[in-house]
């Protein structure tokens, strides 16, 4: 028993003693093989990082393994050996697979929120304009190493998954994934990005019709002249042709020194707008001399100029200037006798000069020769200085003698008149002076009748400083009519002309207007104009505009500017209208109605009347009596009243 006792003693303690030293030795081997914990875990983070984006080195005979953990790719093979990878989109899984939860994939750090988040940015990468779908690649698990992946057949996607692919776009920031995503969703993802980029656009704009360049300039010639500036920066055509009628007639009488500075230095410094300059005036006097020479050297198509008053610095006849007049105008009342010589001379250089307005002027001297005036055919001078340019003259259509001496001091009305016979005047236009007496004016107008009565169509009569004694103009014209066999228009004014043209032609019906009522029924004076001016045929007068006063407002008050309303054009369709009622004078006119009543019996030709009112009457013809079997019947004339002239 002993022996048995001993034996199984030894037979424990070398069984523990084998184990003791079996698991000595496989703590030694597993202390040599396996690294320490730290070690493991940063290989392990280093290989989730770097199996994230490159595939895991592996024989090429041995088939790739796949390992998915929720709805992203952990390992994957190369190109061209993957198998068919299913679509779905972006988190939604499948019911049928389970996956483990795996604690190895994460979210690498570093990409940034989501697309699709307020916060996110955009990309820099150079696919930042691939707009792709979200999608997860889901892949097969692995059972084992050896078991061979089974081949999943793409799955179908469903109408709902596709309407929320095209909901969520995103743009994917890895080649590789950009690369797995199939042809058929990029030209998809293409197509929509060509409609969003299509969308909010707008429809084209109406196709701009040319217009012929030469039109334009009749357009612009018909527009106010407050409008030109803006009309100018439509485009480089309106703009040529809003310089040309802006600066066609330059007229500085309204302007500070300080503007008219401004203008004039722009006309030297800019020569095309020079060129456009047809019409230039000039109210200063010899502060400007030196800018009016630089001015006037840059004006070459000047045809028409009009100065207050004469310089010989500037008209020197050293002095070329590239233009020929042909209108000239200056308002000076006296010069010296250089100034008398420079002014002469000038004048002998300007042969097509066909309109002279001198309307203040008395020479100091009388010169020995003057210019001669081919071409000219309107003149406006005093009665000293017209028996001086009488031998220089050939004809005349139109003159105006203004008489600035009486019987007293040596005026000879009978000469006057026989030059102006013998020029053939047609238009002629008197104007006395507040000093004149009512003798001087008598014999004036009754060498008008005796020497001019049958050549003379129109008269223009001019008196000032009248007042409200009109009545003693009216009955010299009374005297006057019998005589004028001729005549057609009779024109009768009592103000002052402070800046005349020559040319005597009526006022454009756009300027007449209605005039302040008198104080009483009687004719009086209106306030000064600056027109001298003849009406011309009777058939522009049926164009002005009538603007009156109704005769039941105040006498005293005085009528408000109505605008001129043009009638719209008529179709072809429309029936025609009626004629329009003739607009009716004032209580007012009666006296001038009764005055004209007797001056046709005087004057039978007399068609055209305006009196010193500004009332402007007109004489309509009408035949009564006619009848069928062809007999000519009675012809007898209406006044009809036309209009106010506006007062300047």
């Amino acid at each position: 028993m002993s022996f048995l006792t001993t034996r199984r003693r030894s037979r424990v303690v070398s069984q523990t003693d084998s184990a003791t030293i079996h698991s000595r030795s496989t703590s030694i081997s597993a202390e040599t093989s396996t690294p320490s914990t730290k070690d493991k875990k940063s290989h392990n983070f280093v290989n989730r990082v770097a199996t994230m984006f490159s595939p895991r080195k592996s024989d090429k005979n041995q088939k790739p393994t796949y390992k998915t953990r929720g709805n992203g790719i952990v390992n994957y093979a190369p190109r061209g050996t993957c198998p068919p990878i299913p679509f779905q989109p972006w988190n939604i899984s499948s019911d049928s697979q389970e996956y483990e939860p795996s604690l190895t994939i994460r979210r690498p750090s570093g990409l940034g929120p989501p697309a699709d988040s307020p916060t996110s940015s955009r990309s820099s990468s150079p696919f930042e304009g691939q707009v792709l779908y979200r999608h997860s690649f889901a892949l097969p698990l692995a059972s084992s190493p050896t078991e061979e992946p089974q081949e999943e057949e793409e799955e179908e996607e469903t109408p709902l998954d596709k309407q929320r692919a095209e909901l969520r776009p995103r743009c994917i920031s890895s080649p590789s994934q950009v690369l797995l995503q199939p042809s058929h969703r990029r030209v998809a993802s293409a197509g929509f990005r060509q409609q969003q980029l299509a969308f909010p656009t707008r429809p084209p704009p109406p196709r701009i019709i040319p217009i012929p360049s030469e039109i334009i300039p009749l357009v612009v010639a018909v527009l106010p002249r407050t409008s030109l500036p803006t009309v100018a920066r439509v485009s480089r055509p309106f703009q040529t042709a809003a310089n040309q009628a802006l600066y066609a007639s330059v007229d500085l009488t309204g302007l500070s020194r300080e503007k008219s500075r401004m203008c004039l230095r722009s006309l030297i410094e800019n020569e095309r707008l020079a060129g456009e300059v047809r019409s230039f005036t000039c109210p200063f006097k010899d502060e400007m001399e030196e800018t009016l020479y630089r001015v006037l050297k840059r004006l070459s198509r000047l045809r028409e100029l009009s100065l207050s008053s004469w310089s010989s610095y500037v008209w020197v006849p050293r002095h070329r200037f590239p233009f020929q007049l042909t209108s000239l105008s200056l308002l000076e009342s006296a010069l010296c006798k250089e100034d008398q010589n420079t002014l002469l001379g000038f004048l002998s250089s300007q042969t097509q000069i066909r309109s002279l307005s001198l309307p203040n002027l008395v020479l100091s001297c009388p010169p020995s020769a003057c210019p001669k005036f081919p071409s000219l055919n309107e003149l406006t001078v005093t009665s000293t200085l017209f028996p001086i340019l009488r031998p220089s003259i050939s004809s005349l259509h139109s003159l105006t003698l203004h008489v600035v001496k009486t019987l007293y001091d040596g005026l000879r009305p009978a000469e006057l008149m026989v030059d102006a016979r013998s020029l053939e005047v047609r238009h002629l236009g008197v104007v006395f002076g507040a000093n004149m007496d009512k003798r001087t004016v008598e014999k004036v107008l009754g060498a008008v009748g005796k020497e001019t009565g049958s050549t003379i169509e129109e008269l223009m009569v001019k008196w000032d400083g009248l007042g409200d004694n009109n009545e003693a103009l009216y009955k010299q014209v009374s005297s006057l009519l019998p005589r004028l066999t001729s005549l057609q228009t009779l024109q009768l004014q009592t103000s002052p002309a402070i800046l005349q043209k020559p040319s005597l032609s009526l006022i454009p019906p756009s300027s007449y207007t209605s005039p302040p009522s008198p104080t009483s029924p009687a004719l009086s004076p209106t306030t000064p104009s600056s027109a001298l001016s003849l009406s011309p045929a009777p058939s522009r007068a049926t164009s002005f505009t009538a603007s009156i006063s109704s005769a039941s407002s105040s006498p005293f008050s005085t009528p408000a500017k109505r605008p001129i309303r043009r009638k719209p054009v008529p179709s072809l369709n429309d029936p025609p209208s009626p004629p329009e009622p003739e607009p009716e004078p004032d209580v007012r006119h009666g006296r001038e109605r009764a005055i004209l009543s007797s001056w046709s019996k005087y004057c039978p030709t007399l068609s055209n009347v305006t009196f010193t009112s500004g009332a402007h009457w007109n004489l309509s013809l009408t035949i009564a009596g006619c009848s069928s079997l062809g007999r000519r019947g009675k012809v007898k004339g209406r006044w009809l009243f036309v209009g106010m002239r506006k007062a300047n």
